[in-house]
């Protein structure tokens, strides 16, 4: 019998860690912690439940606060990976409703409005994802008494958070421009960047005792040092495939891992597997990586950020060579 090629395809799907990148269950209440992290019932502040009507229907999804007030309700056209279809609202526990867009294939897109506790409009956010290049622009913004700062993409633009002014900057045709700056909650400055016609110029970081830090980039992906050319290798070097898969075609595992904001691996999950042995190889490759990430950044600071991937098995009749697909960023 003639050789096997193995070919391996590994594409990136990445995002920083917030409220939309959480875990997917299905078929029964998950619970979470404030950061969205998987907990148990008597320590959970969300919860999660997943139900799909009919066959051919998309995934309903329900996310409540512990007092069982709605949080959020949204579709899915996908569990693994997580692809958000349609409608998106997200309400206060109060009842307020908070956000609104829609998705398609897991990007926003069109009109998002944003409201304040008491109801008053906050923004709206045109989005676009043309060749999978993500687009946004401020169209109007007003302060929490209805004022309006924004009219038409031109004004002086202010974020809140949880009441204290978290951004603020001026807009010139939906673009930055000029000085914008970032502060902590204590409304000491964190961030300050520079923008001409929106392109980001250059930005100084400040540390909580007020020590100065430029950055070159607003935003930049966690990367492993040597490349992801490098990481692959790693991962796929020496690994035997079982009997049992050398007539596999087109199985696909899902695992997903935390890169902190110490370039430290975190939280290597399976979401999808296709033989427990084979499985438990990938986890454990990269779970035990040697090699070393610089953590993403933002505003100069680096965050936690989230990866997952999907590995997909063919074998074909000419040799045991092994071959990775060139990284391609998901979307």
């Amino acid at each position: 019998m003639k050789n096997k090629l193995l070919i391996i395809c590994i594409c990136f799907l990445s995002s920083v860690v917030n409220a939309q990148e959480r875990g997917v269950y299905f078929g029964n209440t998950k619970y979470f912690d404030k950061n969205w992290k998987s907990c148990s019932k008597s320590k959970a502040i969300f919860s999660r439940l997943i139900i799909k009507p009919s066959p051919d229907s998309l995934y309903k999804v329900t996310e409540q606060y512990k007092s069982s007030a709605i949080f959020s309700t949204y579709s899915l056209s996908s569990l693994v990976p997580l692809i958000m279809q349609g409608a998106y609202l997200r309400f206060s526990e109060s009842g307020v409703l908070l956000e609104k867009g829609e998705y398609k294939d897991g990007e926003k897109v069109g009109l998002w409005n944003c409201f304040y506790l008491n109801a008053k409009p906050k923004t709206e956010i045109k989005y676009t994802f043309i060749n999978k290049q993500r687009g946004f622009s401020i169209l109007n913004a007003w302060d929490s008494l209805g004022v309006k700062v924004v009219d038409n993409g031109t004004g002086l633009f202010k974020s809140y958070n949880n009441g204290k002014l978290e951004e603020e900057g001026p807009l010139v045709n939906s673009a930055k421009e000029g000085t914008w700056t970032g502060f902590y909650e204590s409304g000491d400055k964190r961030y300050e960047e520079i923008y001409k016609e929106g392109r980001f110029i250059s930005g100084i970081a400040f540390n909580k005792q007020g020590v100065k830090t430029p950055y070159t980039q607003s935003y930049s992906d966690a990367l492993p040092e040597g490349g992801m050319t490098a990481f692959y290798s790693e991962i796929l070097n020496h690994l035997i495939i079982p009997d049992k898969l050398r007539y596999e075609t087109n199985k696909c595992i899902w695992i997903s891992f935390l890169v902190n904001s110490e370039g430290k691996i975190k939280n290597v999950e399976l979401l999808q597997g296709i033989e427990a042995e084979f499985d438990l190889k990938i986890v454990n490759k990269i779970a035990y990586s040697d090699t070393k990430w610089k953590p993403a950044m933002i505003h100069g600071t680096p965050i936690d950020y989230t990866y997952t991937i999907p590995i997909t098995i063919n074998f074909n009749q000419e040799s045991p060579r092994m071959y990775t697909v060139p990284n391609q960023r998901g979307y």
